[in-house]
């Protein structure tokens, strides 16, 4: 069995271990390789806290002058606590604190209220009611518009093609991806025509939810304004490949036109 004393043990010995090792840096400032654009660039904020996580390092982060904050829509937020009742007073915040920062919020969509779902099961990934949920996206849509966040970009799920281990309660196969995205993005664009649905989100570029994603929409069932995906590797070399290939399958639907963000 694991205790809490054996993992502080554990944690203690990688500590002292990683303690012990030394790195040599070396910064050339007379050398300049580029320009840093921000407005091509995003920050993203994870966890939860009922305090605002950031709040006190908002001056720092206004002093970056980002274009884009992406923010999980997660259950913390308890967005539908009823039936027919709908609650921002928790997202709110948060949203006005991304905003402070002269930065437009990035909305992922990826919580599963009670209501709608009532097992804790990530491979349960439909509602029990598509109306009530579409309806729940509507007025969260609506709400943001009515309020003039400026909110553009709405994303449906986060790493969707692995589950928990991402950090939200979705683990989808291609057509039941494809189904939530379209009950979706049709609610996002029915609360704001003018606004850019997009995913999947993937924890891996090379996920069959990309391809299923690119053939509904290339095929003119659902739209698709942007194309997204995640890397957990530093290498220019293999960003750059995942970057080829997601390209290459957007290729494959020529009358598609899409941002991608990575």
């Amino acid at each position: 069995m694991i205790t809490r004393l054996s993992l502080f043990a554990a944690f203690a010995a990688i500590l002292a271990a990683a303690q012990t090792r030394t790195a040599t840096v070396r910064v050339d400032f007379g050398q300049k390789t580029g320009t840093l654009d921000m407005s091509k660039m995003a920050l993203g904020q994870g966890g939860l806290s009922p305090d605002l996580m950031w709040a006190s390092r908002m001056p720092e982060v206004r002093a970056l002058h980002p274009r884009v904050i992406r923010i999980f829509v997660d259950e913390y937020y308890d967005l539908y606590p009823a039936r027919g009742k709908y609650d921002f007073t928790k997202l709110d915040p948060n949203v006005d604190l991304i905003r402070q920062t002269g930065a437009t919020p990035l909305m992922i969509i990826c919580f599963k209220p009670r209501l709608l779902y009532p097992k804790i099961d990530h491979d349960i990934v439909e509602p029990t009611d598509w109306a009530e949920w579409e309806q729940l996206v509507f007025n969260l849509v609506k709400h943001y518009k009515d309020r003039g966040t400026g909110i553009r970009y709405w994303e449906v799920a986060n790493e969707p093609d692995i589950g928990e281990d991402g950090g939200t309660p979705y683990r989808f196969k291609p057509d039941s991806y494809v189904r939530y995205y379209q009950h979706t993005s049709a609610a996002v664009l029915r609360a704001d025509p003018e606004a850019r649905v997009g995913g999947p989100a993937l924890a891996s570029v090379r996920s069959p939810l990309l391809p299923a994603l690119l053939e509904s929409a290339g095929a003119g069932k659902v739209p698709l304004h942007f194309v997204s995906w995640h890397i957990y590797n530093s290498s220019p070399a293999e960003i750059r490949k995942t970057i080829e290939y997601a390209r290459s399958m957007i290729a494959k639907h020529p009358s598609l036109k899409v941002e991608t963000f990575r």
